[in-house]
Parts: structure tokens; sequence; C-alpha cells
């Protein structure tokens, strides 16, 4: 299993997408070290409130 120390967190998509990350090469180039489909309508994402209250900590950019 490969983890990343990194967090993303995206808006739930409408329709099915992939999300990538990639890091750049010491040479500048684009390289692709993670990828995962996600489809909201498959039965693995959970669409329930989380079960405890959610607090922000930090927030960037328009809420």
């Amino acid at each position: 299993m490969r983890t990343f120390h990194e967090s993303v967190r995206v808006p739930m998509p409408k329709a099915a997408v992939r999300l990538e990350i990639l890091r750049r090469s010491p040479g500048g180039a684009l390289a692709r070290v993670f990828a995962l489909p996600i489809d909201p309508a498959t039965a693995e994402i959970v669409h329930e409130p989380p079960p405890a209250d959610v607090e922000v900590v930090d927030r960037i950019g328009e809420a």
C-alpha cells in the first residue's frame, strides 16, 4: 500500500471523474504518482454526514 503525507479534499463530482496526483521531475516534466477513478454512483461512496462535528481549522480562498 502506498501512502502520501498530503491530503486531498475535492467536492463530490456530479459525474465520474479521475483524480490524479502529479509531481515534477528535476527536469520539470510532470509524472503521475497516483490515479483513482471516482464514481459518485458507486456504493463505496458514503453519503451520510460525518459521525462527529467537523471544525474548520484553516480555509484558503472563497467558502
